[in-house]
């Protein structure tokens, strides 16, 4: 496919889209702005009228510089349109299709062709959003992570790429539940500059990810790689079976604990158990089972007629796979979609989720 073709638009067009940026149209914060509801009349510069999403840049966004420095927000547009142009990302099915973005002064935005139903973060908590919707989500934007973290050959002449800022915020659902990624502001890697070294007195004055998905190691490393997304992925998958998310709008001053910790936290008060000789074998066995019993699923969901006990186990200790302190303990996305695969719920509604399984399965041992 060849690079798509995108329109410059004027800010009085954003405006207009979106009835003024009215709160009516208001979908959510992301870490560097606002994301709002649109509509496209006929007829500007030839295009025909669609309902789009509509992403603001915004320095003065209140969740930004409660963490964050604020950097050149000029680059991160330009970047993403030039990801977003390319013949490797416009045909992907769970990424976002440009339209066109604004570089007018300071105001910056991008359109994009999406109907927005909520972002992740805001369905999570939902009673609505089922089991089935959920698992389609993280077999989803799982494929996402592992399209990006791709070898070099995948994206010749460029390598792989890191996403760097997964945050349930960044990840927008249209009206079937279709997973689009929809912010790249801190992408690395590929076609652009390898921004994965950070010095670790710097790491304050750079923005290091998003609050809640950031790993602890990172913290005394500084430098990133494929596994801190593999991390975040983890946040997010104890999210979509636990119900639970870490809002950064309404939580950063309450004593609700993030996501990661909450599930780590629970998970080190299961027993643990160690071979001190052979006449204990039958303890480690039985703590084995013990632990391999263990569910963050929440339990309004294990009611879910689509849901099987053996999955809450499954995707428990995968969760807890990509949690793992050390970089080099969590799984690659690959692994992830593997084991993802191998769910009861997908292989019984594969169908219904709209997955090709025999196609993961392949690209999952590529």
């Amino acid at each position: 496919m060849e690079s798509l073709n995108v329109t410059e638009f004027l800010y009085e067009h954003l405006n207009e889209f979106t009835n003024g940026f009215s709160e009516e149209n208001f979908v959510s914060n992301f870490q560097f702005g606002k994301v709002y509801r649109g509509k496209m009349p006929p007829g500007i510069y030839g295009k025909e009228a669609k309902d789009v999403m509509v992403k603001i840049w915004d320095a003065s966004n209140n969740r930004l510089y409660r963490v964050y420095h604020p950097v050149e927000n000029r680059v991160r547009l330009a970047e993403e349109v030039v990801l977003l142009k390319h013949r490797t990302m416009n045909s992907h099915p769970n990424l976002v299709k440009l339209v066109g973005f604004c570089w007018q002064n300071d105001k910056l935005g991008a359109v994009y062709d999406l109907d927005p139903l909520h972002t992740l973060r805001d369905l999570i908590p939902k009673g609505c959003f089922d089991w089935l919707k959920r698992m389609k989500v993280a077999v989803e934007f799982a494929r996402v992570l592992a399209f990006f973290h791709a070898p070099k050959k995948c994206f010749l002449p460029y390598g792989p790429y890191l996403i760097r800022n997964v945050d349930a915020t960044h990840i927008m659902l249209d009206k079937d539940y279709n997973t689009k990624l929809f912010d790249f502001s801190m992408v690395s890697g590929g076609m652009f500059p390898d921004r994965n070294k950070v010095r670790l007195h710097a790491l304050r004055g750079y923005t290091s990810g998003c609050i809640g998905y950031v790993d602890t190691c990172f913290a005394y490393t500084g430098g990133w790689c494929e596994k801190n997304d593999v991390y975040a992925f983890g946040v997010i998958l104890v999210g979509l079976i636990a119900k639970r998310v870490f809002n950064t709008d309404t939580d950063m001053d309450t004593n609700i604990p993030f996501v990661d910790d909450w599930a780590l936290s629970l998970y080190e008060k299961q027993p643990k158990f160690s071979l001190i000789d052979k006449g204990l074998a039958w303890v480690s066995s039985v703590y084995k089972k013990k632990q391999s019993k263990f569910s963050l699923v929440d339990q309004s969901l294990e009611a879910d007629p689509a849901f099987n006990s053996s999955d809450g186990h499954k995707l428990t200790k995968l969760a807890m796979w990509c949690l793992k302190y050390f970089p080099r303990d969590r799984p690659t996305m690959k692994q992830v979609i593997k084991c993802l695969l191998d769910l009861h719920v997908v292989k019984i509604h594969a169908s219904t989720l709209g997955l090709n399984t025999k196609l993961d399965h392949a690209f999952s041992v590529v």
